[in-house]
């Protein structure tokens, strides 16, 4: 469209020019002057059209949080070649937008965010050291589900990272000196509030508030060759967890004898050995996409020709037992995780999606820890077996949730709220604002470009026409 008015406009200048050339009742010297006036009509109409800029330098500006070491806002004083730097306090005492803006950590509020919009903007977060940035956990979860805690963390030396709950560890990572990703879980103990420390240098750098509902009840039946304290310890750990269990045993032949706590009724997980594989009733539950757990793993080619699964094994040692945790120990083997394989954390326990979970375990006996009165680690230990292969969380909630936020059609306060199924969800004030207002705003860095006011355009174009109806009335 530009091109065709100034197509038109330069048409018409060669006309008139051409006009002025063959005017034989007018001077040169007044040829002249109409010619360099109609030339200057023509800049400034074309002036108008094109509406040049040009670039200028933009004030470069650095906004800081008062809390950054003044140390750093130095260096980045020095780095940016800013031309002024005001603290967040200034800024918001006297607002502005124009200019090259850098953010310098993450306080900001809402009320300064919304005054910058459409501003050329840069933010440059800033992390203490040794506290734990972007944490992501589940803000509601299921007792015996996998809660599993994740963030970043910046640390001038090498240690160890603990997630603990009162004097209990949960889990741990090694850290090395500099910026990392972390990732810690451990199996929901719990029910109802809940809070677990991160724990550095023996000191807690973030605490992480949940709420875990009761776990769901299942339906176990445990497959038994003949009565075995395992299987009796197990069976009292699972009822006292709520669940149904039902214990069946041999007793003599064509005998069995059947132990139930709490209902009696049809099972959706097994517990069972290996030669009993091919038992209908297991490969009905693992077609029905439920799980088993068979306790003799070594015994893996049974399985496999039964279920039809795919577990490689090889002994890793010559002795029959291995020492595993405490008092326990382990079978010398080991199975080659597959694609469709997995091993629960450093445990002896694997399992493949078959329709189900199948499970294999690789440990002996685990009662021994209960009767020897280090009950935690049976809890752990079982805690995490039931938490891989039985879990069925339809309603996990992922944190940190904030006020404001709406979950199951309540909007949620500050602190614990109440939330129909999920039972109670925790609410944090939103603490950076700027990640969220940067990832909604597309921001564009754009180099500072002025032009000339379009009044002024207009009222060039009017002097000029001024000029070219008085010129004829001078004689010259």
């Amino acid at each position: 469209m530009k091109e065709l008015e100034i197509g038109i406009v330069v048409l018409i200048f060669i006309i008139v020019s051409y006009a002025l050339w063959k005017n034989k009742e007018i001077s040169n010297k007044q040829r002249i002057v109409k010619f360099l006036l109609n030339s200057l009509l023509l800049c400034a109409v074309l002036l108008l059209i094109l509406n040049p800029s040009w670039t200028v330098d933009k004030e470069k500006i650095l906004i800081y949080d008062g809390k950054i070491p003044g140390s750093l806002v130095k260096k980045m004083e020095d780095s940016l070649e800013v031309d002024r730097s005001i603290s967040l306090r200034q800024f918001l005492n006297n607002p502005f937008k124009d200019g090259k803006i850098y953010l310098l950590g993450q306080k900001a509020t809402p009320e300064m965010l919304s005054t910058l919009a459409g501003s050329d903007v840069n933010w440059l977060p800033y992390f203490p050291p040794e506290k734990p940035q972007d944490l992501r956990w589940f803000a509601n979860i299921q007792r015996g589900s996998r809660q599993t805690i994740s963030g970043r963390i910046e640390v001038p030396e090498s240690g160890k990272l603990y997630l603990s709950f009162g004097d209990r560890k949960l889990d741990s990572t090694v850290l090395v000196a500099g910026t990392q990703f972390f990732s810690l879980s451990f199996p929901v103990f719990s029910e109802g509030r809940t809070e677990v420390d991160l724990i550095w240098k023996n000191q807690s750098v973030a605490a992480v508030s949940f709420f875990a509902r009761p776990e769901e009840k299942r339906k176990v039946l445990i497959m038994e060759d003949y009565p075995e304290t395992e299987h009796r310890v197990l069976a009292e750990w699972l009822g006292r967890r709520g669940h149904d269990v039902k214990v069946f045993t041999p007793v003599a032949k064509g005998h069995t004898q059947t132990t139930t706590i709490n209902k009696d009724s049809e099972p959706d997980f097994i517990i069972a050995y290996a030669h009993q594989a091919s038992n209908g009733q297991i490969r009905k539950l693992v077609e029905e996409g439920k799980s088993v757990l068979f306790l003799d793993g070594k015994n893996v080619g049974q399985i496999n020709q039964s279920l039809k699964t795919g577990f490689q094994i090889s002994r890793i040692s010559e002795v029959e037992e291995m020492p595993f945790k405490g008092i326990l120990t382990k079978q010398p083997y080991a199975l080659k995780v597959k694609a469709n394989q997995k091993q629960v954390k450093d445990l002896p326990l694997y399992y493949e999606i078959k329709g189900g979970k199948v499970g294999v375990s690789l440990w002996n006996e685990t009662y021994p820890a209960q009767f020897s009165g280090d009950s935690l680690l049976y809890e752990e230990l079982w805690s995490e077996a039931w938490s891989a292969l039985s879990n069925r969380d339809s309603l996990l909630l992922e944190g940190p949730v904030f006020v404001g936020e709406k979950v199951d059609s309540t909007f949620l306060a500050k602190g614990w709220n109440k939330v129909g199924a999920y039972g109670e969800v925790m609410a944090q004030d939103q603490e950076n604002y700027i990640e969220q207002w940067v990832r909604k705003n597309e921001i564009q860095h754009k180099e500072g470009k002025r032009t000339l006011a379009p009044n002024w355009k207009y009222l060039l174009v009017l002097l000029i026409l001024g000029l070219i109806w008085i010129e004829p009335k001078f004689k010259y």
